[in-house]
């Protein structure tokens, strides 16, 4: 059974690797490895703006503190995993790196499991959707948009295998969650805003 599954991830990351153009390469390596902690930060700044000016500066301060936490522990236990697990990235799996379409040379760090690009943003975001009380749930679930296209982009430049940004977006969901949760109850207290 182990076997399949890991027959399937590897398939499923060959396939996704296989669609390219170079168009899509530009893309896909810009928002991958150089865009992404600049739209992280400028979707968080502008949350805590938001917050400022809806309340004050320290909602604005608390809700960057708890964005910076989360990340905190998702990156941590994402590289302590990776060091733990060493999962070759498929970039540096002896079996199939030929097979791998690398965009500018690119082939990211050695290990792969699990994804800390997925963790931390899919982390952030979650604890972004859970404090934007004031925004409809389905204009807050576009925001998810962002995350899923990163961890796409991370398969589709073969350095993830799907299980890596699976595992990492759900840990990184989990650390987003609780973050909130503990942060709501004795910083932000944003169910007071709601009555």
């Amino acid at each position: 059974m182990f076997e399949t599954l890991k027959s399937i991830d590897r398939d499923i990351l060959l396939a996704i690797n296989s669609w390219h153009t170079p168009l899509m390469d530009t893309f896909m390596y810009y928002l991958s490895e150089k865009l992404s902690t600049l739209i992280t930060v400028l979707i968080i700044l502008s949350v805590a703006y938001a917050f400022y000016k809806k309340s004050h500066l320290k909602k604005a301060v608390e809700f960057i503190l708890g964005c910076a936490i989360v990340f905190a522990c998702a990156d941590f236990s994402a590289n302590v995993t990776k060091h733990k697990v060493k999962r070759f990235r498929p970039t540096h799996n002896i079996e199939i790196k030929d097979r791998i379409h690398r965009v500018n040379d690119y082939s990211g760090g050695k290990y792969a499991f699990f994804s800390s690009h997925a963790s931390n943003t899919f982390g952030i975001i979650t604890f972004i959707y859970l404090c934007v009380y004031w925004m409809r749930a389905r204009y807050k679930l576009l925001l998810f948009l962002y995350p899923l296209l990163l961890i796409y982009s991370r398969i589709y430049l073969g350095v993830h295998y799907p299980s890596d940004v699976f595992t990492g977006s759900l840990i990184g969901v989990m650390f987003g969650m609780i973050v909130y949760y503990i942060m709501n109850l004795y910083f932000l207290k944003l169910y007071e805003k709601k009555a």
